[in-house]
């Protein structure tokens, strides 16, 4: 299976060019109260989107359907690529901005009055919205989504891209049929006329700590600058639309900036200025009409009155969520909640992420399981506390966490953060996982980086879950092509390392069962017992070692490493470190010189946190000694 496709960044740019239809222009608080009967909150359900809204039903349904109507027109410009969420999008719309100002943004301590703001979690996606028709929150939901997007399908691209794109789906509109993309921003338009434009390298320097990013008029000359070429690049010359490809995977490839611009658009950096100039000179600019068919969309919302207490335990929620610094004041909202006879079950999660952020971790962990026993089906909950069981460590923990996080995926198959949890919670105490466990979150896997294929920690975990497999083959693959374009340096190389081990134990495992009177493999998990086979009748040459014919040799100790390795303080230790000392202890024992494995492991094993190898080096070390008692050789 091709798990991943070509293209990168470009893909965005191809498959939009491939799909769209060109034409030409047209014209400080207090604690917030508990919900009082008197602000009614009730919940909506739609096809892709959850609300829960105190504003009236007409205006939060409209804020519905023209989310509804954003997601489907993506889905067909953009039909290769995700745009399925994998986790719950709630949509918040509070009645006006009195009452939404309690749950917005605080900048040094006082409320920051937004329209509208979207955050991307973990376990959930929260858009908050004010409902009064005073201002139009859209352009804003617009605008982050895009973003959310974007990182859902992509590497991170670069900041002017990134924000020239979210600035060109902000002006999106739709009717029952009709949806309009790219629409031209005459603010935008207006501005650029009468700034003084930033030079081109200076603004693909731009990163998200730049003056030119957060400071007033130079953020205004970014923002619009950037929506101008984009707009260029993508709507208005459609010859520079492949360059714009090429130009993204060079970047993606590593090549500065300058570099990449100047081997894509062949042509350096001041005349191509001075096209963008004359083009925003000109006043022309198009945009993409979309035809589509509506969904069913009041025939398939869902709607149900949501109690005091339940409202008050999701606005608390919110709080806590967008702003873990508050925490303290979520929990006085849930504290009349708690005290019901019954407490709804959205009340335990919130409770945990209220003990969590306040740092009571044993706290949570009790509130996130009686979250699940109330709701079996919470996979947020599940999650939760399967993440919160991993970081105890010890193996009855982490096998609680492992049964959570298993319940969380069943619930949500698309659950990327839990199935990448759930796999590296077989990578911990690996000698209790089960494989149909393994296969299982092999499958989650891989499903979700064919779907989202910039998820590095996906890759990671599956290559980690390939070695432990024996499917070694596979795991080298993935360390050798994909894990460069996903994962830093670091985290490769301890990949590698890691499947190197494997390698080893599999060659180990191999001599012991062909090489008459060889101690017992040093693996991992017990092989089968085998039967004595009889010694080679000839020695062993040069060529095919004591790994038998075919077959590599069995590593041989590196003694520079292993001096090395000697002599690093304990308090300098790296994870890559760890990889080598499992690496040279196996080699050691593999040819018989326990008590040197031995010491290593003891001198440098208390200061290894790697938590998916060290379970293996301790697991080593019982091993030699069994195997030295056995030989009759003597080890501390």
């Amino acid at each position: 299976m091709a798990l991943f496709r070509r293209g990168g960044a470009a893909a965005l740019i191809l498959a939009f060019t491939a799909t769209v239809a060109w034409v030409p222009p047209m014209a400080r608080a207090a604690p917030p109260a508990r919900p009082q009967a008197g602000s009614e909150w009730t919940e909506y359900r739609s096809a892709h989107f959850t609300a829960i809204g105190s504003a009236p039903t007409r205006r939060t349904l409209d804020i519905l359907r023209r989310l509804e109507r954003f997601r489907q027109v993506l889905s067909l410009l953009y039909a290769k690529l995700q745009v399925e969420a994998p986790v719950e999008t709630l949509v918040v719309v509070f009645r006006d901005g009195d009452s939404m100002t309690p749950y917005a943004p605080r900048f040094e301590g006082r409320p920051v009055e937004v329209a509208g703001l979207f955050q991307a979690g973990r376990d959930a996606n929260l858009i908050l919205v004010n409902g009064s028709t005073q201002t139009d929150p859209m352009p804003t939901i617009y605008h982050e989504y895009m973003h959310y997007f974007a990182q859902l399908n992509f590497p991170p691209l670069p900041v002017w891209f990134n924000e020239g794109l979210a600035e060109c789906y902000e002006t999106f509109r739709s009717d029952e049929d009709t949806a309009e993309v790219g629409r031209p921003s005459e603010a935008h338009v207006g501005y650029l006329r009468m700034a003084i434009l930033m030079p081109l390298p200076d603004l693909f320097a731009v990163r998200h700590g730049s003056p030119e990013y957060n400071e007033g008029d130079r953020r205004g000359v970014f923002y619009a600058q950037s929506w101008a070429i984009t707009h260029y690049l993508l709507w208005d010359n459609p010859d520079r639309r492949p360059q714009l490809a090429d130009y993204l995977e060079h970047l993606g490839a590593g090549q500065p900036p300058d570099a990449a611009f100047a081997k894509a658009f062949d042509v350096d950096m001041a005349a191509f200025e001075a096209e963008i100039k004359r083009h925003i000179a000109q006043n022309r600019f198009h945009h993409t009409i979309a035809r589509f068919k509506d969904q069913e969309f009041d025939r398939q919302v869902v709607t149900r009155p949501l109690a005091r207490d339940e409202a008050a335990a999701r606005l608390a929620e919110v709080m806590v969520s967008l702003d873990p610094e508050r925490a303290a004041q979520a929990e006085e909202m849930l504290a009349p909640v708690l005290a019901a006879t019954t407490a709804p079950p959205a009340a335990w999660r919130t409770l945990g992420r209220v003990h969590a952020a306040l740092g009571r971790p044993r706290e949570a962990l009790e509130a996130y399981a009686k979250a699940l026993d109330a709701d079996q089906r919470d996979a947020r909950a599940a999650f939760l506390l399967g993440e919160a069981l991993l970081t105890q460590g010890d193996a009855p923990a982490v096998g609680r966490g492992r049964d959570a996080l298993r319940q969380a995926v069943t619930v949500r198959p698309q659950f990327t953060e839990a199935a990448v949890a759930f796999g590296r919670s077989l990578l911990i105490h690996p000698d209790t996982a089960t494989r149909s466990d393994t296969d299982r979150a092999i499958g989650l896997l891989e499903n979700g980086i064919e779907r989202m294929q910039q998820r590095g920690d996906a890759a990671v975990a599956l290559t980690f879950l390939y070695a432990a497999r024996g499917d070694l083959d596979r795991a080298e693959a993935f360390v050798r092509s994909v894990l460069p374009r996903v994962a830093d340096a670091s985290t490769v190389d301890s990949a590698r390392g890691f499947v190197q081990a494997r390698r080893a134990q599999d060659e180990a495992r191999r001599h012991a069962a062909d090489v008459a009177g060889a101690p017992p493999a040093i693996v991992v998990d017990d092989p089968p017992p085998l039967p004595p086979k009889p010694a080679p009748a000839t020695p062993q040459t040069p060529a095919t070692g004591p790994g038998g014919a075919g077959r590599p040799p069995i590593p041989a100790p590196d003694e520079s490493e292993i001096r090395r390795l000697r002599s690093i303080p304990t308090g300098e230790i790296r994870d890559g470190d760890c990889i080598s000392v499992f690496n040279e202890a196996a080699a050691l024992g593999n040819a018989r010189r326990y008590k040197e494995a031995l010491a290593l492991i003891d001198r440098l094993l208390p200061a290894c946190a790697f938590p998916d190898i060290r379970p293996q080096i301790v697991d080593l070390a019982a091993r030699m000694r069994r195997d030295a008692a056995r030989l009759g050789l003597p080890v501390k």
